[in-house]
């Protein structure tokens, strides 16, 4: 039999509920992400994709990509303004105005 508190596993190799409740241990000692934190991930993430589109885009002649690279262009351009003070300055009026741009598509 394992020490108390320590990681076991059933004669089946399945692991019983102590090595389970190690792991939801580590869930909660991890820092959760502030709420400035989870909106600058996912403004970045959009940001990041915007940025591969665009880069598809370049070799793309026509005037429908032209057109696409523009829109993509001012919404780059739409996100950095939002965020000239920095992301440590966020208003609640910017996050709003950010959560908008995220939901645009």
């Amino acid at each position: 039999m394992a020490p108390k508190g320590a990681a076991s596993t059933s004669t089946n190799d399945e692991p019983t509920m102590t090595s389970h409740l190690v792991g939801m241990r580590c869930a909660f000692d991890s820092p959760m992400l502030s709420k400035t934190d989870e909106l600058k991930n996912r403004v970045e993430a959009k940001r990041h994709e915007l940025q591969a589109r665009m880069a598809e885009l370049k070799a793309d002649t026509r005037s429908e990509a032209a057109e696409m690279r523009a829109s993509i262009k001012k919404r780059l351009d739409e996100a950095e303004e939002a965020v000239k003070d920095g992301w440590d300055k966020l208003s609640d009026a910017v996050a709003s105005k950010l959560n908008k741009w995220l939901d645009k598509d």
